[in-house]
């Protein structure tokens, strides 16, 4: 079944608002597919929380999967078997739909926050190993425009050596992909620096007031697979490194 017929099955339980989205899209699901959440929020005058309500009520996670459901079916053509999409629709659509969720999700204000941590620290160690060995060195990297100095772990040999030397001054940075939690604990334990973890698996880790975390939409459970986990973890840097620009120019260069 795909999204317009789901929406004329359930439409006589939809409340008034719900029937006014309903309706749009019934009528212009091409030019629903194209807006972002807050053009369609803001041109139908409801709620984003309202949105996703909605999407929930016929049966999907969110607005990032109505949307990408019904884009399959008017710009593909059809509800085809996946075998008979080509990789750049299979593959596309499946970042589209990440990418969605990750605007979706991503709270502005904890990431303001964060910047705020990243310029107040004294020292910064960012810690990733194995499928999430990449995205600190992207950060490090990146970070150098703005003249931050990031120091990089990926070998878990040095991690317990290096979480002992940082003070309450400092800032642990983790990005953390699938099982890692186990593989922090002990480390979060009996320490004194706050720390920022970046993960899409955000259970089991041992966090202290003044930490923040950071949860990630996970692209192994899009319906189009193979896609890869450090692109979402990529274009969360650079939302990152945006507003360490913008901090700091708030700020007039200095914090």
């Amino acid at each position: 079944m795909n999204v317009l017929e789901n929406i004329h099955i359930h439409y006589d339980e939809l409340t008034k608002k719900d029937k006014d989205i309903a309706d749009y899209i019934l009528e212009y699901p091409k030019k629903f597919c194209r807006q972002d959440m807050n053009d369609f929020t803001s041109k139908m005058n409801v709620s984003k929380s309202a949105l996703i309500r909605f999407s929930k009520k016929l049966g999907y996670s969110g607005y990032s999967e109505l949307r990408y459901e019904l884009s399959r079916i008017i710009f593909i053509g059809g509800e085809k078997r996946q075998e008979l999409y080509t990789p750049v629709e299979i593959i596309g659509h499946g970042y589209i739909e990440c990418l969605s969720a990750l605007i979706e999700e991503l709270d502005s204000e904890l990431i303001e926050t964060i910047a705020k941590k990243i310029w107040l620290a004294n020292k910064i160690k960012l810690f990733g190993y194995n499928e999430s060995a990449l995205p600190p060195q992207h950060l490090a990297i990146r970070g150098t425009l703005l003249n931050l100095d990031f120091a990089v772990y990926t070998n878990r040999d040095y991690f317990a050596t290096q979480f002992k030397n940082m003070h309450k001054e400092d800032l642990a940075i983790i990005y953390s992909v699938k099982d890692h939690a186990k593989v922090y604990a002990s480390l979060l334990k009996n320490r004194e620096m706050p720390a920022l973890v970046i993960t899409m698996n955000p259970k089991n880790f041992s966090l202290i007031s003044e930490d923040l975390m950071v949860n990630l939409p996970n692209p192994a459970t899009s319906k189009a697979g193979l896609l890869d986990e450090q692109v979402l973890f990529y274009v969360f840097n650079e939302i990152l490194l945006a507003q360490l620009m913008k901090t700091k120019t708030d700020k007039g260069g200095c914090l």
